[in-house]
């Protein structure tokens, strides 16, 4: 193990054993050269004690000195700090919310502050653009509040924390290359910390439960219903569920995403995700690339489609595995048409204005070839890419959210043509 590594895995296990309410959380500073506490509490904090502050987060006494390059605790809450803003970058849905108990309606291009509360329905997603480049995306059914969303005097990266109040969100973090600046979601039960990665982290009100999973980098995953718990370090493909009392169940292996489309042998008018030895599915269908409409299922069969219901225009699955215990390893996204001429690909624009798309084909062992590069689109364009031989592929938009700001999204999926 690397040094860096032993520090990183040292850093979250530290934010991870903050979680508890009692536990003061601290921001870390270097003292340096000139330095006194006066100066300190000047610069970086707000309010009228901070020295004092200072003095009983670092048990000085008021003739201690400063030591060039050593480390000085600072309360987090303590920090002066400046908001920053989020705004919706993707939406197929009406998004509800709150801001100060009064109730708010989002769209894409709407700002989100802290303290913001937003909401989708069933079948919908919804997708957040932080100042740092990180992304979170409210899945199906998903209540999420932005309990800190601030930039500090200290610290370059926001701070972040987001909790799920009941279905599941997923972020893809920016890294924190000074491993101080904490991103953190967290459910009513438990809590994850990170510093840059991908995952999810959901919650089922109604039963209590909390799931954390990891699709990169690393999490660590601690309760904040039982105190004294040893936080558990996740790993890449790597989840652990937390029941109605805080308590940790082991860390289990996610399953890879079900592998592709295949003529399911028992019934040849059917046509199936391939099979695995998933505990069950999880899948979105949608006729549309950007799965701006979909429907959302789980079954403990993989998802199949009738032929008779298939035509030339492809029909895409978002497909991922469960554990026995319901942990959720990452997506694939297949689709598959019914014809001996390719496949035509249906992209929604709605609603937002998208200046570029791009397909690159991935077929065989070559470099990825184009095969769509168009630009100048009206608002809310829809378009056919028609004749798709079977295949992978990758695709790239840029879409306009604001006058002012444009963002990049993107995917890559297998194409399956059945007769």
């Amino acid at each position: 193990m690397t040094l860096k590594h032993a520090t990183l895995i040292a850093f979250l296990l530290a934010l991870a054993g903050q979680a508890s309410a009692d536990t003061v959380d601290l921001a870390t500073y270097i003292i340096q050269p000139g330095d006194n506490l006066e100066r300190i509490a000047q610069r970086y904090l707000s309010g009228k004690n901070g020295v004092q502050a200072l003095q009983s987060a670092n048990k000085l006494n008021g003739k201690a000195l400063l030591q060039p390059g050593a480390a000085l605790l600072i309360p987090r809450e303590l920090l002066a700090f400046q908001p920053v803003k989020a705004v919706v970058t993707e939406s197929n849905c009406s998004i509800s919310g709150s801001r100060n108990g009064a109730p708010l309606r989002y769209r894409v291009g709407s700002v989100i502050n802290e303290g913001d509360e937003l909401s989708i329905d069933k079948n919908c997603r919804a997708s957040l653009l932080l100042d740092d480049g990180s992304q979170v995306r409210l899945l199906s059914a998903a209540t999420v509040r932005l309990e800190r969303l601030r930039r500090n005097a200290l610290e370059e990266k926001p701070e972040v924390r987001l909790k799920v109040v009941n279905g599941k969100a997923e972020a893809e973090v920016a890294h924190r290359e000074d491993g101080r600046a904490n991103f953190r979601m967290s459910t009513p039960t438990a809590m994850a910390g990170v510093r840059g990665t991908i995952l999810r982290v959901g919650y089922d009100a109604e039963q209590g439960r909390s799931a954390i999973e990891v699709d990169q980098g690393l999490v660590a995953a601690s309760s904040l219903k039982t105190p004294g718990t040893t936080p558990a370090l996740l790993a890449a493909d790597t989840g652990q569920s937390f029941d109605a009392k805080g308590r940790p169940g082991p860390v289990e292996h996610l399953p890879p995403p079900p592998a592709g489309w295949h003529a399911a042998a028992q019934d040849e008018g059917a046509v199936a995700v391939a099979v695995d030895q998933a505990g069950a599915y999880h899948y979105r269908r949608s006729i549309d690339l950007f799965f701006s409409d979909f429907e959302e299922a789980q079954a403990k069969t993989p998802p199949a489609l009738a032929k008779e219901s298939l035509s030339r225009t492809a029909v895409f699955l978002e497909s991922s595995s469960l554990t026995a215990s319901g942990l959720e390893g990452r997506s694939a996204v297949a689709g598959v048409c019914r014809s001996a001429a390719g496949c035509d690909l249906y992209v929604n624009g709605a609603p937002v204005q998208m200046r570029r798309f791009r397909l690159l084909s991935h077929t065989g062992e070559q470099a990825a070839s184009v095969i769509v590069d168009k630009a100048s689109f009206d608002k809310g364009a829809s378009f056919v890419v028609s004749g798709l031989p079977a295949g992978r592929y990758e695709w790239q938009a840029e879409l306009q959210i604001q006058p002012e700001r444009t963002v990049s999204i993107g995917g890559t999926f297998n194409l399956f043509a059945v007769n």
